[in-house]
């Protein structure tokens, strides 16, 4: 029997989906897996057979890479009906941010509310609800919401800064005392963040503007307001306007504190543009602009942007994120892809998404546009 003989054919369902991968020795003595759908071949895995290697020898070690293939394949429907409902719902997710960000507000309303008939839990969804019945001046709803958000995620410190900005629209003293314990604990668990010292800047700010303050704790308090300032600037002079930043510390030792109120929350609204939006906005829409233009540029600014996320809040959705994306990068990424799918497994081993995406790897090759789909749900 000659080895250009050797054919094994097998049917596989992926998600519903039949396919058929086929395993066999070219031409050239190259050992192919393929996987496919017609006459398309969506992805393969090649390697070189010695051409002095007897039939007898080759036959099961044929076999064995086939079987291993289809296994491999197989793991793409280890997904149980409750984690395709979160990959559902972080779709809904996906489509609420992007409303939400193109200022369709009601729309994004609608899918967040959607999203909590069917997942009364999610933090994403009532932080973006949280953060849109505050545009609405709807305060008490807002806090409701992201009361509900920082309850449910306590080491997510986004709900917790979106809850001291509600309070602080509320400006109230029963409000304002809130603001003091939010703080207080925020400083406690996150003394590195910048978004900390800037918040403080604005409750020291709005204490001065309504001399809410005890006889001669003003100047004490303007103190503590500039060395924040300073603190959040050396955190992340990166990202923040220089020349705003020097007129606000000239408005403070000014006494001008509700222009200096501005000017902070202009900073602080600024810099979340190019650092404190949610994972899920900034990877979609990476993902959704690759897919138009197939530009790696478009990948490389969104691994960086993940990689500056990583330094603030180190996780496994992170992780998995920029493995995603070194994949898309190609073949001379893969190392560095399969990486970070590990790294998102030693924190759970049981993320089911990183499983996945690390076999992907294993793959080698794969066709993108039948994978960009099933990202997007990540």
């Amino acid at each position: 029997m000659k080895k250009g003989k050797l054919n094994f054919k097998s049917p596989i369902i992926i998600n519903n989906t039949e396919y058929e991968v086929r395993t066999y020795i070219d031409k050239n003595q190259n050992l192919k897996s393929e996987l496919k759908k017609g006459k398309e071949t969506l992805g393969e895995k090649k390697m070189k057979i010695d051409k002095d290697t007897k039939d007898e020898e080759v036959y099961d070690y044929v076999e064995q890479i086939h079987e291993k293939f289809l296994h491999e394949l197989s793991t793409l429907n280890e997904l149980t009906q409750q984690e395709e409902e979160k990959k559902n719902l972080k779709l809904l997710n996906f489509l609420g941010s992007v409303f939400y960000t193109k200022g369709l507000i009601k729309e994004a309303k609608k899918i967040f509310k959607k999203i909590l008939k069917r997942k009364d839990n999610s933090v994403e969804a009532l932080n973006y609800l949280g953060v849109i019945y505050m545009k609405e001046g709807n305060y008490p709803q807002a806090i409701d919401y992201l009361k509900q958000a920082s309850t449910l995620a306590p080491d997510l410190i986004e709900p917790e800064l979106r809850l001291v900005e509600a309070y602080l629209k509320l400006d109230s003293p029963k409000s304002m005392k809130k603001v003091e314990k939010e703080l207080n604990r925020i400083l406690e668990n996150h003394p590195d963040y910048h978004y900390t010292y800037w918040y403080l800047s604005l409750y020291n700010l709005k204490r001065l503007a309504n001399e809410n303050y005890k006889e001669n704790e003003d100047l004490d308090i303007v103190s503590n307001t500039l060395k924040y300032l300073k603190k959040a600037y050396n955190l992340a002079s990166d990202y923040i306007d220089k020349e705003i930043f020097e007129k606000t510390y000239v408005e403070v030792n000014g006494g001008n504190y509700e222009k200096a109120f501005d000017h902070v929350q202009y900073i602080i609204d600024n810099c979340k543009k190019s650092l404190l939006h949610t994972d899920i906005d900034n990877f979609h829409l990476t993902l959704l602009k690759y897919k138009k233009n197939k530009n790696v540029q478009i990948l490389k600014e969104g691994i960086k942007k993940f990689k500056e996320l990583l330094k603030v809040n180190p996780n496994k959705s992170l992780y998995n994120k920029i493995g995603i994306l070194y994949f898309l990068l190609g073949q001379e990424y893969l190392n560095i892809s399969q990486d970070n799918f590990e790294k998102a497994l030693e924190e759970d081993e049981n993320y089911n998404f990183a499983k996945s995406n690390f076999n992907l790897v294993r793959n080698c090759t794969r066709d993108i546009e039948y994978l960009l789909f099933d990202f997007l749900k990540q």
